[in-house]
This record gives structure tokens, sequence and C-alpha cells, in this order.
């Protein structure tokens, strides 16, 4: 960085984005610090895609052991699950993981910081962590990255037990008896795969005519055969309204007045950006109607020295999308990206 781009870099948040950013702002000469308020990773490494993928292959290597006598290879056909074990592994994976990019981080020489940030002027950052708030962080230039989390509707009160977002799908106790899954796009169909794997009853309820209502109608077809061919129910045209539980059952209202009972409900229903509390209104940052950060092409903000990348400017929810608008903010702040 010349003195012409000020290097003086503070990123909010840890994932895909913030730590790419970081890390090459870092390599560019940059002086950084990251301010992350869970575990450095983002929400990809840590509840989404790598224990998602944890427990497909936990699925599928049971799958496959049951449908051993059909290949010729006699088997008892009970398998007990232990779901501790599950989580453990998975939970492993993602400690692996958010070590390596710590290590990274520190190779480079980023100033990693516990705590949330927000934005009392254009160029000052506090944090607020377990030992209190820190004094003001001064910065030339910001990347905002701090993510999104599940949506968790008005109608539904989660409680991480019966009631559950995708996030607490992977510490459950036992498997479900009856999961009720409510959306039928890329993260409800996944989850509706590992769980009839596993063992439970399945209900998935689909808002529309089709699962993954955006992706081509012959896929979703061949999907809906292989669930269908597994006993799961699918339940179509009607969008969940209301969940009602009742001790160790759960009631899923709908539009169109049907109830459906299980024993857990599993909302796969969105995203929602990680913008409150950040002080973005103090620093002239506008974000639209649904909370998503507002940029330009380059990953700026209404706040020209000030930038936004990953979930939290609005979907697609993917981290190698993150990761490459992470790249974008720090070749524009370095002048490496100077159309206009």
């Amino acid at each position: 960085m010349t003195e012409e781009h000020q290097n003086r870099l503070v990123v909010l948040g840890g994932g895909p984005a913030g730590n790419t950013a970081a890390t090459i702002a870092a390599a560019l000469g940059a002086h950084v610090t990251l301010v992350e308020d869970q575990v450095v990773g983002g929400a990809a490494h840590l509840w989404d895609c790598i224990p998602s993928k944890a427990m497909v292959s936990s699925a599928m290597r049971l799958a496959a052991m049951r449908g051993g006598a059909g290949m010729g290879i006699p088997t008892a056909g009970q398998y007990a699950v232990d779901m501790a074990a599950i989580s453990t592994r998975a939970d492993d994976l993602t400690s692996r993981i958010s070590d390596g990019i710590v290590d990274v981080l520190d190779s480079q020489g980023v100033d990693i910081v516990e705590g949330r940030g927000r934005f009392v002027d254009p160029h000052h950052v506090t944090v607020e962590g377990a030992d209190g708030t820190s004094d003001p962080i001064e910065f030339d230039h910001a990347v905002v990255a701090t993510g999104s989390r599940p949506w968790e509707p008005s109608w539904a009160d989660v409680d991480g037990e019966r009631v559950l977002t995708t996030r607490h799908a992977y510490h459950l106790p036992e498997v479900p008896e009856h999961v009720i899954i409510v959306g039928s796009g890329v993260t409800g169909v996944e989850f509706v795969h590992v769980f009839a794997s596993l063992g439970s009853r399945v209900t998935l309820l689909v808002s529309r005519q089709q699962v993954l209502p955006h992706r081509d109608p012959e896929v979703a077809a061949t999907l809906e055969e292989d669930f269908l061919a597994r006993g799961v129910s699918l339940l179509k045209g009607g969008r969940a309204d209301g969940v009602i539980r009742d001790g160790d059952s759960v009631t899923v209202t709908t539009t169109d007045g049907r109830r459906i009972e299980g024993s857990h409900v599993l909302l796969a229903v969105g995203s929602r950006p990680n913008g409150e509390g950040l002080g973005l209104d103090a620093v002239g940052i506008e974000v639209d109607d649904g909370g998503f950060v507002t940029v330009d092409e380059y990953q700026r903000t209404t706040a020209p020295h000030i930038y936004a990348a990953g979930d939290v400017i609005g979907p697609p929810w993917l981290a190698h999308k993150a990761s490459h608008e992470g790249v974008i903010c720090v070749e524009k702040i370095a002048g490496l990206n100077d159309v206009h």
C-alpha cells in the first residue's frame, strides 16, 4: 500500500470475505486489524458447508451399509447412530479449519481482536468484547464482512431443541423420530437426505410445486422421485405460518389449513444479514429493505472509504463469491483497480 492509498485497514468479520481481504491486504503491506465476535472461519466453514458435508458423509456411509444386501453383501440390517460422535467429528473439522485460517492471518501479521466492532465515526471503530469496550481503533479504510445467520420467522419460536434452525441440526442428542423440514431449497433438501439416511421419518414442506424451485425441473423431479422412494413425505403448495411445540412434539400449520405433526421442525427458510449494531448509520452506510449493505461494482458502500463483501451484501450466499469480493475490496483500496 502506498501513501496515496493509506494503509490502516479494519475488517469486521472473519469469514471467507473478511479473512481473504485481511490476508491479501497485509501481504500488500497494510496494517490490518480483523475484528471477529465468534470464531474465525465464517458461516460456510463453521455452520453450513463443512459440518453439513460431514453429516452427509456419515449419512451416505450408513445408507451404503444398509443397502449392502442388495449388492451381495449380507448385513444385519440395523445400525446404531451415535449423533454425539457425528457432532464431534464435525466440530473437529471446523476447529482445524478455523485454526488453519488463524495461522495464515498470524503469519501475515494481522491483528485479530475478539469482540463485536461498531463504527463510532467515519474513521474509528470500537470493539465490545468480554473485557468491555475498547478504545477507538483508527482506520483509513474498512471492510464490513459480518456475514449472515439463519432467518428465524416470527411465527416460529426457535428453541434449539425441537424447533431448529440449520445451525442446531449438528448437535442433536439423538436422531429425530419425525423431522418436518420447512424450506425446499438447496439447504432443505440436503437435510432431507441426511435425516432420511440416518433413519428419521421426514416430511418436506414445499411451498411451491417442486423442490429446488429455482433449479431445472428435470433435476427437481429426479430428486423428488428419490425422496419418495425413500419414504419422504412431500407436501406441496402450502406455506408454513406457524409452529406449535407441545412437550416432545411439534405441529406445523400452513396457510392452506394443514397441520403436520412431528418430533422436530427444521427451518431452512433463508438468511438474514448480520448488520445490526455495527453503527452503519454513523458513517452513512445505506442498506436495502432486507437489511443488506448496498455496494457498487467495487464493493464500495455509500461511505466511499468503507467496503462490504460476503453474505452481508446479499445472495447468493457462497463462500467462493465472498472470497472473491474480499479480493475486489483490497484491489480497489490498494489502487490496483483504479479505473474510476
